[in-house]
């Protein structure tokens, strides 16, 4: 999982880790900590480390094998912060998150993450999508997706802007 941090970036953390569920809240509590150093308000710590957790979670749940990352970066120039989950996955995997993330990004956030939620609530499967609604809606960030054929890696980017 090679990622090339782009001139202009100001801060960032990258954490790689075995799929366990036990580091994911302790995961979020340090992406808090180390936000509340190189990030300026706690609105955005709290978006940013909601994201964090919910893409761990199901970088955990769905992971072929060890090996999650985490990365955040500061970028300044574009006054935005990063957030990437990195996981080993299928191409089945990575084609079924793409399709949920496609309908997401061209939907009203609010009336999609109300679908999700209504889902959910019905949904027998555990498999809800919600994670990545609540990611758009609630805490207002662009998500994206990335797959790597020779890592069979999944990429869920996240930006969200510190103005």
């Amino acid at each position: 999982m090679k990622i090339n941090y782009e001139q202009g970036t100001h801060g960032y953390l990258d954490i790689t880790f075995g799929p366990k569920w036990d580091y994911v809240p302790l995961t979020k509590n340090y992406v808090e900590n180390f936000l509340l150093i190189n990030l300026i308000d706690k609105d955005n710590i709290g978006k940013i480390a909601i994201s964090a957790s919910e893409l761990l979670e199901n970088a955990v749940k769905y992971s072929s094998k060890d090996g999650i990352r985490m990365i955040i970066r500061k970028i300044l120039e574009k006054r935005t912060i990063e957030l990437l989950v990195m996981n080993f996955t299928t191409l089945e995997m990575y084609n079924k998150v793409k399709e949920i993330v496609d309908v997401m990004n061209n939907s009203d956030p609010m009336e999609y993450y109300i679908n999700k939620m209504k889902e959910a609530a019905v949904s027998e499967e555990g498999e809800s999508g919600l994670g990545l609604a609540r990611i758009n809606y609630e805490c207002g960030a662009k998500i994206s997706i990335g797959y790597s054929e020779d890592d069979t890696v999944i990429v869920v980017k996240s930006i969200f802007n510190i103005d």
